[in-house]
């Protein structure tokens, strides 16, 4: 998706998370334009989420981040949203796909310019402490 590339405000300024990030917004793509193996890239975005999420919980709690649970809800809900659409998609809904991809779309240019751009800033701070 040329939309993490056009904007800097998808960037976190953690090469790690970045590059995540850039990995969930291809994989967005990926399903958008999918034909013949959509099941395989449908699975592979489920998995990316989990484990990008998994990512940042394990960092924020590493470093006692404060807004942690509210981080969290946040992806539990796009964890929950996720396999909602997915159960819908294995029953054969053609709609779920499409709205799949606005909900996903949606939800990551909301969350990653603002939530996890204070998780980064925190995270940085708490490196350059911690090496001081």
């Amino acid at each position: 998706m040329g939309l993490f590339h056009r904007s800097g405000g998808y960037a976190v300024f953690i090469s790690e998370i970045d590059a995540e990030h850039r990995t969930l917004f291809r994989l967005v793509e990926e399903l958008r334009t999918a034909r013949r193996t959509r099941g395989e890239v449908l699975q592979s975005l489920v998995s990316h989420i989990q484990d990008h999420f998994a990512h940042e919980e394990r960092l924020m709690r590493a470093s006692r981040y404060d807004a942690l649970e509210w981080h969290k809800q946040q992806h539990d809900g796009a964890r929950r949203e996720a396999k909602r659409f997915v159960k819908r998609i294995e029953q054969g809904d053609r709609k779920a796909t499409a709205e799949m991809l606005e909900y996903l779309t949606g939800w990551l240019e909301s969350h990653v310019p603002v939530t996890d751009r204070m998780m980064a800033a925190y995270l940085r701070n708490f490196e350059r402490r911690r090496a001081a």
